[in-house]
């Protein structure tokens, strides 16, 4: 990947899903990416990282977290620039204002969408290249993947996160299916919300999801837009998917297509 050597650094690179929106009219491609590495095994691919990247990563206390964030950063632009046959180190990255990643907006790089999560070991990269409008993709898109683990305080998380319409739904169910449900509901809303570029400075217990829907696995939500985040405005209707491969780890990603 890029002259980058995933085997010498411990991590493993999963087969690509693919996931097909039919509203977007657009296939999504996530690719995964599994393990950790060493500050000194990382070593030779810093020269990638631009100054912010650098200085971001020399906030962090522990050596593990600095190597896990540079990780981050070099498989990114490994696996950009492979795509669009650049160098890692060309890339340009910008921030919206809610800290959605997007690359600076030059011919070569304007047709690519991206978004990426990432919990315990585990790295997702979703992207799709497609036509542009003035430059700019018209697609949206976001991802989200969480370790799955047990909720000591579910309860509350889902006072502070579910929709009403859910909480009354998701309190029908048993302990077991609540632990699994809360999972999907939030990276399904995650998801969503990163694809808005608005994140959590919009209220997750607003957007309503429906527990029907995550349980089916897939579905369509009003999502909110980034300058009305605090209005709770709507621009569209976006697609989800619950992405089920491991037993491990909740996933999912999202699409929606804004007019430009």
């Amino acid at each position: 990947m890029n002259n980058l050597d995933l085997d010498s650094l411990g991590i493993t690179r999963h087969p690509t899903e693919y996931l097909h929106f039919a509203d977007a009219e657009v296939t999504l491609e996530v690719h995964l990416f599994q393990g950790s590495a060493t500050l000194s095994a990382l070593q030779p691919y810093l020269g990638v990282l631009s100054a912010g990247e650098q200085s971001r990563g020399a906030k962090f206390v522990f050596e593990r977290h600095v190597a896990a964030f540079q990780l981050r950063c070099i498989l990114l632009r490994h696996f950009l620039a492979e795509r669009l046959l650049c160098k890692s180190a060309e890339l340009e990255f910008h921030q919206g204002p809610y800290g959605k990643p997007y690359l600076s907006a030059s011919p070569s790089v304007s047709n690519v969408a991206f978004n990426l999560s990432h919990s315990a070991d585990m790295l997702a990269i979703a992207v799709c290249s497609e036509n542009c409008q003035n430059g700019f993709p018209s697609l949206q898109l976001g991802v989200d993947i969480e370790l799955r683990r047990s909720l000591s305080d579910s309860d509350r998380l889902a006072e502070q996160f579910l929709h009403p319409d859910e909480l009354a739904i998701w309190k029908t169910g048993s302990e077991s299916v609540r632990q699994l449900e809360m999972m999907n509901v939030w990276v399904a809303k995650e998801a969503l919300l990163k694809c808005a570029g608005v994140g959590f400075a919009f209220e997750p217990a607003q957007l309503h999801v429906g527990i029907e829907q995550v349980r089916n696995g897939a579905g369509r939500v009003m999502i909110p837009s980034d300058e009305g985040v605090l209005k709770g405005s709507e621009v569209g209707c976006a697609e989800f998917q619950i992405v089920d491969r491991f037993r491990e780890f909740a996933m999912s990603a999202a699409v929606f297509r804004r007019e430009l």
